[in-house]
């Protein structure tokens, strides 16, 4: 996503130092409710992380792509609007997903991280093909 932003204005420079520390926080998280998983609390702590970093990636996101239409790079804004985590993160499932995982914890706790690492899969599995390539 940096490889094609051309300017990084002041807004990106400051939603990707949230962005960055929202993700900084998701090995604490992690290994709190890895430690504790039949607790509630480390679960909607990381729930509530992975939301965080969620929130972060789309502002960051919009974002760049606000900055690049600005400039008249909209092939490049296109390309970005096609990566699948900004996708599903603009789709309908995104909102009612993160709820379920809400209320699934209240009964089973480790179901956020089941249901969050199994959206990484599907994450991983629908990456575009030029998602590892930094110059083109």
């Amino acid at each position: 996503m940096f490889a094609i932003a051309h300017r990084i204005t002041k807004k990106v420079y400051w939603y990707n130092n949230f962005w960055l520390f929202a993700m900084s926080l998701i090995p604490v998280s992690t290994a709190w409710a890895g430690k504790f998983i039949d607790k509630r609390a480390p679960e909607y702590f990381y729930i509530f992380i992975f939301i965080l970093w969620s929130i972060m990636y789309l502002l960051l996101t919009r974002e760049i792509i606000n900055e690049l239409e600005q400039n008249g790079q909209g092939a490049d804004a296109k390309r970005i609007r096609a990566m699948t985590i900004y996708r599903f993160l603009i789709s309908w499932k995104a909102i009612p997903i993160h709820l379920f995982m809400l209320v699934a914890i209240y009964f089973f706790p480790p179901s956020g991280l089941i249901i969050t690492f199994i959206e990484l899969v599907y994450m991983a599995l629908h990456t575009t093909s030029d998602s590892d390539k930094i110059f083109e």
